[in-house]
């Protein structure tokens, strides 16, 4: 696969599709979790951190950015 010189958007995508084919087979090879196999969250992140932003507006501490 030749990285330099990418001329078109097809050789770009070939070598981007080369790369990401050889990280999948790296990590089956040292048998970690592929990302599609990780566990979901029960909740979104929007919904976590909107309780969050909750419980910080209704907390009597004051919220210090430089904490």
């Amino acid at each position: 696969m030749k990285l330099d010189h990418t001329v078109t958007a097809v050789e770009a995508n070939e070598i981007h599709y080369g790369i990401a084919e050889k990280i999948r087979m790296a990590m089956v090879d040292m048998g970690t979790t592929l990302p599609e196999n990780l566990p979901t969250l029960e909740k979104s992140i929007q919904i976590i951190e909107r309780e969050e932003i909750k419980k910080l507006r209704n907390s009597k501490n004051k919220l210090m950015l430089d904490e």
